[in-house]
């Protein structure tokens, strides 16, 4: 029977839940624990290990052994595994394979669907990193959600939750935190406001604050110790054991013992409650306060949250629901499976999207196939459509000398030959997004990223102090094959009948109708969304597909629920519409 796989990757445990017949469970990952140690060695001949096999083969060979590198995400330092330099996406990629292949070996086949789950305060690049190693790894059509939004779903199978009703998830997990709020939609959930987070916070660092406590009542018996001694090396593996064992058991009692053995001394540590509370109050005010930000973000008073869910292993922590109860005033509930739900969660959400997929499938044709969408626009495929649908783009701007800067309001982009626009398209100015940038000394204001003004040339200042706040302008034009022209300002939902989705209704995407006689584009296609300063489009599932292809290279398929950042230049194929994706020189 089909399942579908989702799939937690956490900095210190990852876990996944198989979804099946409308029924999630967790899946056994390994034969002590459902979820695993997020650990790689890799050997000296390619060798991959993972889990607890791998943390048993680091106690010989550390140097080869990689965790919590779910942490340096986006780092471009690499880890050094046995002098061999990886990325922290490189390892992910190798930790998913592992248990996708375990999962699959499990259930006798690989899953329909597949999501992976990440923090909510991740960024572009990161989100990017992420998707590219589910990719790798063999993932083909698999999307991603954020923790909380995994956590929510599956708290709302367990406990009625009507639409409207609205959700603060407090995230506390091995490495990160996360706090978001979001509102039960008819079918799943939707964010409100941006999420607060802080990246290197978790119940690692309160082993670590543990850890501590023994080497301080010890008189610094650990912090002596010679890293390079095997024996030392092994005594501190088993104590930092004990100390997350008696940093767990304090979740129940009010005081644990953990047995210190070292080379130089045997002795037991008690610590009290009280004391592990006063190690880490300071840490946890500081996830308190970001629950509030969110909370701002969102505009949402605290009375108007239906209920506070902790969600994440460290999240059991007394003082955690304590805290949060007398900052927040609403009900507090601990999900029944705090370390499991988010793996739960994006089960139920890969659960989702296969059906969203069958529901497509029964609305659409299936003709033309995304193979044959996949070849280039030629013959039949385009026989309806216009012989001008291939647009040439605008030449982009040339930099000005730096003997000689441009004239103010100068623009040596060359117009291209099919659509003219009205630069009043573009004033958006009240009530416009506003992102950090850079103005030129000609006061036109740009991505901080850039060498040169994107409308005169100018060079740009690459001093950090200068980035500031401000109105963004629009970032291109869509050109469709009939010469329609639409300002890409704000974010679009494509498709024959995109005024039921709901980011249309919300008011926070605009609807951009494509008419199709051949019924080739679903009725949601696609989404075109603007993150600070790009541009990315993704596939809603649709029935045909979304395909995008660059100056000088073929058709490459828009994965569902992997956005894809595009260029001005960067031609698109939803159904049998092409449209050109511009720059906003276009409209001059």
């Amino acid at each position: 029977m089909s399942y579908q796989l989702g799939v937690d990757l956490g900095t210190t445990f990852t876990a996944a839940a198989v979804a099946r017949g409308g029924r999630v469970e967790v899946a056994s990952l390994d034969y002590r624990t459902a979820a695993i140690p997020s650990v790689v060695w890799v050997g000296p001949d390619g060798t991959v290990v993972t889990g607890h096999p791998a943390l048993n083969r680091g106690l010989s060979d550390p140097s080869r052994m990689a965790r919590e590198f779910k942490r340096r995400m986006g780092d471009p330092a690499p880890l050094l595994l046995g002098g061999t330099p990886f990325s922290a996406d490189a390892l992910t990629e190798r930790l998913l394979k592992a248990v996708t292949d375990a999962v699959a070996t499990l259930e006798g086949g690989t899953p329909e669907s597949v999501s992976v789950t990440h923090p909510a305060n991740w960024g572009p690049y990161k989100k990017d990193l992420l998707s590219q190693a589910v990719r790798r790894a063999g993932l083909d059509g698999s999307s991603m959600l954020t923790e909380p939004e995994a956590a929510a779903m599956y708290y709302a199978s367990t406990e009625r939750l009507g639409p409207g009703d609205v959700l603060a998830v407090y995230d506390l997990g091995g490495g990160t935190f996360d706090a978001a709020v979001l509102r039960k939609t008819e079918g799943s959930f939707e964010m409100l406001g941006e999420p607060e987070g802080i990246e290197r916070l978790g119940g690692i660092d309160f082993d670590e604050a543990v850890l501590g406590f023994v080497n301080e009542a010890t008189d610094g018996a650990i912090e002596k110790l010679d890293p390079d001694d095997p024996e030392a090396v092994e005594a501190i593996v088993a104590l930092r054991e004990d100390c997350v064992i008696a940093k767990e058991v304090l979740s129940a009692d009010t005081e644990a013992s953990i047995k210190v053995r070292l080379p130089t001394t045997t002795r037991r540590v008690r610590i009290t409650r009280a004391e592990f509370e006063a190690l880490i109050r300071p840490t946890l005010v500081d996830t308190v306060t970001a629950m509030r930000r969110a909370l701002l973000s969102a505009g949402v008073e605290p009375s108007e949250v239906s209920k506070v869910l902790l969600v994440g292993g460290s999240s059991r922590i007394p003082l955690v629901g304590q805290l949060i109860g007398a900052e927040i005033g609403r009900p507090v509930v601990v999900d029944t499976h705090p370390k499991h739900s988010i793996a739960l969660g994006a089960a139920l959400h890969a659960a989702a999207v296969v059906g969203k997929r069958a529901a497509m499938s029964r609305q659409q044709p299936a003709e033309p196939s995304a193979v044959q969408l996949a070849e280039p626009p030629t013959g039949e495929q385009v026989a309806n459509v216009p012989p001008t649908s291939i647009i040439a783009p605008v030449a982009p701007v040339v930099p000005a000398p730096a003997s000689s800067p441009a004239p103010a309001g100068g623009d040596t982009a060359v117009s291209g030959p099919t659509v003219q626009v009205t630069p009043a398209m573009l004033a958006h100015i009240a009530g416009a997004t506003m992102v950090p940038g850079v103005y030129c000394p000609q006061q036109h204001f740009n991505d901080p990223r850039a060498p040169f003004c994107a409308t005169c040339g100018a060079a740009l200042s690459r001093n950090g102090a200068d980035v500031r706040q401000g109105p963004r302008p629009a970032l291109g034009v869509l050109v469709l094959d009939d010469g329609e022209t639409f300002v890409v300002d704000h974010d679009y939902v494509l498709g024959r009948d995109p005024d039921n989705d709901e980011a249309v209704q919300a008011g926070t995407a605009r609807p951009l109708i494509l008419a199709d006689p051949g019924r080739s584009i679903s009725r949601v296609h696609a989404r075109v969304e603007l993150d600070e300063w790009d541009v990315r489009i993704s596939d809603c599932i649709s029935a045909n597909g979304t395909f995008v292809a660059s100056e000088g290279s073929g058709w490459t398929r828009v994965l569902p629920g992997h956005a894809t950042t595009i260029h001005p230049g960067t031609h698109l194929l939803l159904g049998q519409r092409i449209m050109l994706f511009d720059s906003p020189h276009r409209l001059a």
